[in-house]
């Protein structure tokens, strides 16, 4: 889609108080319009997309500029590309400008932080093969700081072509002897749909025949992505696992995959991988695992059918009463239940501090797939604000607006029970690792002495009510 604010062709004259009709060859100052362009015309290129788009507002201060240019009849030249901000030239690297097919696209970020909650003007030019001169220019506007300011989350964008994140740590492959077997490019290279109307570039992460083996062993084992998130732990883990957190994916099912699943998440099993913890199921475009989330249920006007870009989202709280693993697909809400033995904190749907994603060790349960862009956030994003989050876009995942107070946990919530002489502290919430402590009086003298950890939510002392006694308290993050 091509902004109309970039283009240059008017669609009629005016003048003030007065309108005037194309082609009114009777009136000083129309607009001649013709059926068709007249033999030999040359139309230029046009530029196509352009991230930060013109008007944006509360964009980070340290932007990723993307602009891509189609050509019509003439063939850009790459040497003329200029590109300036506030105007100022800024240098282009070799490797800032590439192009497929006919779309030249250019990828800049800014070396320094650009003035907050400000107007910023950006300015491209270039010349075509025919010596015609292109130039464009729009503005944006910054929010308070960079995107990652108050953010305790995690993106990636394949934008340069590789798993290097946009925020936080880079994917490694889960064995990268494979590399080979994936693929980076835009949407219109490898023949799918684009995003929104817009290209984009994606990573395409591959499906193969579950017999297949190298010197290694069964290849079905080691695809995938190995993701380090690098959020810690959280809802009272005792496993140091990410037990309230929020996945985001804009990603397409592709063709080659017979089972009609598509594996998301493996949680555990890392050293030789089994059975994945999270499913796409082609049959209904939904998503689950049979054990513990259910697929049943969703509607079929807002799933996410094999061919088509979606944006799905998890949001999981485990510390939560009852726990939650709600799924979304383009911000239409399946279900959130979680039963079995995903009904836990530490269980099967919280996350280690490194995981995989798009594979399965088991039944090669698995459907190749495209991924423009991943995100993870530290806590459960409640169901108004995957709502905001709309459906998959050529632009990626919006972080949150710079400057955002981090998620916080579920407020802790403390249950005391006894049998006979033995006391029982249950726990939920919070952010642990808790420890329960006590002391033989209040003197501030007296020293808080370790009792032992919470473990599994809940700890008891024998003799509490027999032995020495004193008073009590949890010590947490």
């Amino acid at each position: 889609m091509v902004p109309n604010f970039l283009r240059s062709e008017p669609d009629y004259a005016h003048s003030v108080a007065t309108r005037i009709l194309l082609n009114d060859r009777a009136t000083t100052g129309h607009v001649k319009v013709y059926r068709q362009l007249k033999a030999g015309i040359q139309t230029p290129p046009y530029v196509s997309l352009a991230k930060p788009a013109p008007g944006d507002v509360n964009v980070t201060t340290i932007p990723k500029i993307e602009l891509a240019i189609t050509e019509g009849s003439t063939q850009v030249n790459p040497a003329s590309i200029k590109l300036s901000l506030n105007g100022v030239q800024v240098t282009l690297a070799p490797g800032d400008i590439s192009k497929i097919n006919n779309v030249t696209s250019i990828r800049y970020t800014t070396s320094a932080p650009l003035p907050p909650k400000s107007e910023q003007k950006l300015k491209l030019e270039f010349a075509d093969s025919a010596g015609q001169n292109v130039s464009r220019e729009y503005t944006f506007t910054t929010g308070s700081g960079p995107v990652g300011a108050g953010f305790a989350g995690c993106q990636w964008d394949f934008d340069n072509g590789d798993l290097r994140a946009t925020l936080g740590h880079d994917l490694q492959y889960i064995d990268a002897s494979l590399a080979s077997r994936y693929q980076f490019g835009a949407t219109t290279q490898f023949g799918i749909p684009n995003i929104g109307g817009n290209p984009a570039r994606v990573i395409h992460i591959p499906w193969n025949e579950q017999t297949e083996t190298d010197a290694t062993g069964p290849i079905l084992k080691r695809l995938g992505l190995r993701v380090n998130h690098g959020l810690g732990a959280n809802g009272g883990s005792l496993a140091n696992k990410l037990s309230q957190y929020t996945l985001i994916m804009d990603l397409l099912w592709g063709t080659d995959g017979p089972k009609n699943f598509g594996s998301i998440l493996q949680t555990s099993d890392f050293t030789n991988p089994k059975d994945g913890d999270m499913f796409w199921r082609a049959s209904d475009g939904s998503y689950g695992k049979g054990c513990c989330s259910l697929y049943d249920g969703i509607d079929p006007a807002h799933n996410h059918k094999r061919g088509e870009w979606a944006r799905v989202v998890f949001s999981v709280d485990l510390a939560s009463t009852p726990r939650k693993v709600a799924k979304f697909v383009n911000g239409f809400k399946h279900r959130q239940d979680v039963i079995g033995d995903g009904n836990a904190v530490d269980s099967r749907f919280a996350l280690p501090p490194e995981f995989f994603m798009f594979g399965d060790g088991d039944d090669d349960e698995r459907t190749d797939c495209y991924v423009n862009s991943l995100q993870m956030r530290q806590g459960a994003m409640t169901d108004e604000d995957v709502v905001a989050l709309g459906g998959a876009s050529g632009f990626g995942i919006p972080a949150p607006a710079a400057g955002a107070a981090a998620p916080l946990p579920v407020p802790p919530r403390l249950q005391v029970s006894h049998t006979a002489t033995d006391l029982t502290v249950t726990l939920t919430g919070g952010r642990g690792p808790f420890t329960l402590q006590r002391r033989a009086d209040l003197n501030p003298a007296t020293q808080w002495q370790d009792i032992g950890a919470i473990s599994g939510n809940s700890i008891t002392v024998s003799n509490a009510f027999t032995g020495a006694q004193g008073y009590y308290r949890v010590s947490g993050q």
